[in-house]
């Protein structure tokens, strides 16, 4: 699937990680909110009100990989584990 719309495979692979963190911070799952608020004793309302600034983060993050493939191959590359 990657070839056919011309992405690179790793760099797709690598753009994953992300999207999963997203996923794990992020309401319906939220699996990390409902760990916080147990850990600290708290309600998940005041967990997830201080957990936005990272959600933001993350998709900058995302969009910044996403259109600028470069970075993400960068230490592949210089190590000579990826060729591309």
């Amino acid at each position: 699937m990657d070839k056919k719309y011309g992405v690179i495979s790793l760099t797709s692979k690598i753009d994953n990680y992300p999207d999963y963190g997203l996923g794990i911070i992020s309401s319906p799952v939220a699996v990390n909110l409902y760990v916080a608020a147990n850990l600290i004793n708290s309600t998940l309302d005041k967990v997830a009100k201080e957990v936005w600034i990272y959600v933001i983060a993350v998709i900058a993050g995302l969009i910044f990989l996403t259109f600028f493939p470069q970075i993400s191959l960068y230490f592949p590359v210089a190590s000579g584990l990826y060729i591309p």
